[in-house]
């Protein structure tokens, strides 16, 4: 437990000078405090939920080997399953990297849809509860959310023959684009936000 708590607050001292650097650069809102509305709150689930939901990755790609292993007619998990198959693990890593984040944030954009029907909206509603919004707020979720979310973005890139070991660091990457768009960050990235890509600081968290 403790080994953990240093990571986290390692990487939130590196993390939150990195951001905090930016947006203070290029702020959307420049008269947001530091000490913004709900910043504890926020520094809370920063060190809880990584705790509470550390099993959520490792049991999603459980889940979805299992699930491959049975679509595909395997009775029990091998190695073709753990280093990915098919044509689709034949490709060079640089472009499974690629499939794999646009893919994510494909599924990821789905899955917060998903989140917002009405049965599933009393979970989601924790990560909408923030008054003012900067990078941290990203991670502000219940852990079932982390749960739905990560299952959805795993299980497919799984079933199509991604290595689970390339998706989970990928899965890396995309907590760190998760960090710059919920970031106070006044930017106009063109074509990209004309596409749907918003920032969340540029509109009322709930």
């Amino acid at each position: 437990m403790t080994a953990i708590l240093l990571k986290l607050s390692v990487g939130l001292a590196l993390i939150g000078l990195a951001m905090g650097l930016i947006e203070r650069l290029w702020p959307a809102k420049p008269n947001q405090k530091f000490l913004r509305k709900g910043f504890w709150t926020d520094i809370a689930y920063w060190f809880m939920l990584p705790i509470i939901s550390i099993p959520c990755t490792p049991l999603a790609l459980a889940s979805a080997i299992h699930v491959a292993a049975e679509t595909c007619g395997i009775e029990s998990v091998n190695a073709s399953l753990i280093i990915g198959f098919g044509p689709v693990a034949r490709q060079p890593v640089w472009l499974q990297t690629v499939e794999i984040i646009l893919l994510m944030d494909f599924l990821d954009y789905w899955s917060h849809r998903l989140l917002h029907t009405s049965w599933l909206w009393p979970i989601h509603a924790v990560h909408h509860s923030s008054d003012e919004i900067d990078w941290l707020a990203a991670v502000r979720n219940h852990p079932f959310n982390d749960f739905i979310q990560r299952t959805i973005a795993v299980m497919p890139l799984v079933l199509v023959g991604f290595e689970p070991a390339l998706i989970a660091a990928c899965g890396v990457v995309f907590a760190f684009y998760g960090f710059f768009v919920h970031a106070n960050i006044d930017t106009d990235l063109g074509p990209l936000n004309r596409g749907g890509l918003k920032f969340e600081a540029q509109h009322p968290a709930g």
